[in-house]
């Protein structure tokens, strides 16, 4: 859901028709756009580099390409690398191909705790 709100800038319309639902809206929208900001600032000199191919959504849907998967024996695994463009963005956030690989054996790890 939350990418729903990096992604579209929907931000100026509600189309809902309770208060918790507008209460609701308005704090994902918040919770997005400190997103958004930080995206924005640590993807800034990429941005100077390649306008074109780094737009904030262009990152944010690189990024949503970075999945695990659940296996029939209730194991997480990435199916695929990472390319070269997902790669130097998660260098801006200090992020390596290592640390990703480290959270799935971490979730695997919590999966056969529970």
């Amino acid at each position: 859901m939350l990418f729903i709100y990096l992604f579209f800038d929907s931000f100026d319309r509600f189309f809902i028709h309770s208060r918790n639902a507008v209460e609701s809206k308005v704090f994902m929208t918040f919770l997005a756009n400190i997103i958004r900001n930080e995206i924005y600032m640590k993807t800034k000199d990429l941005r100077i580099k390649d306008k074109k191919a780094y737009t904030i959504p262009s990152i944010v849907s690189e990024l949503n390409k970075i999945e695990a998967y659940k296996e029939s024996n209730d194991k997480f695994i990435r199916r695929y690398t990472l390319t070269k463009k997902q790669k130097t963005i998660l260098e801006c956030f200090d992020i390596k191909e290592s640390d990703i690989d480290a959270f799935i054996r971490l979730l695997n790890r919590e999966t056969y705790i529970n």
